[in-house]
């Protein structure tokens, strides 16, 4: 018996990770794209930066992204989106004001949903000239 060519273990492989659901993509990578992924922390040097290394950083970022909800902005262009990093210890006085039902602390769509109340409430509070603690109980 002849060994398969290497066409053939390449399409047997294409064929595995389509059973489960994996999906090879090719992208154009610019030379500002590879810097600002290093300027970020996700990319070692970009003028060292080799295939593999490119495309961890990327895989790295979407999952990121999606563990983080991160979706497209919906909004009018002058808003911005941005990723932040909340403690324990916030959620859980987002808890004990009542902005985040306390069956739901574990839950990200709704700690994002009850921080962006809070702050929206908080900022609303601070244009009017509202005083800090007048406001925390929704």
């Amino acid at each position: 018996m002849t060994a398969p060519s290497a066409a053939a273990l390449r399409m047997r492989r294409s064929r595995e990770r389509r059973r489960q659901g994996d999906a090879i993509v090719n992208l154009q990578i610019g030379p500002n794209m590879t810097a600002d992924l290093a300027d970020l922390g996700w990319l070692g040097e970009p003028d060292h930066a080799d295939k593999g290394a490119i495309a961890r950083a990327l895989t790295g970022l979407v999952e990121r992204a999606i563990r983080s909800r991160v979706t497209p902005p919906t909004g009018s262009h002058d808003q911005l989106g941005f990723m932040c990093t909340i403690q324990r210890s916030t959620i859980e006085t987002l808890v004990s004001f009542g902005w985040l039902p306390a069956d739901q602390q574990d839950d990200l769509g709704a700690i994002v949903k009850a921080f962006r109340r809070f702050a929206g409430r908080a900022l609303d509070d601070a244009r009017k000239g509202g005083r800090l603690g007048q406001w925390y109980f929704p």
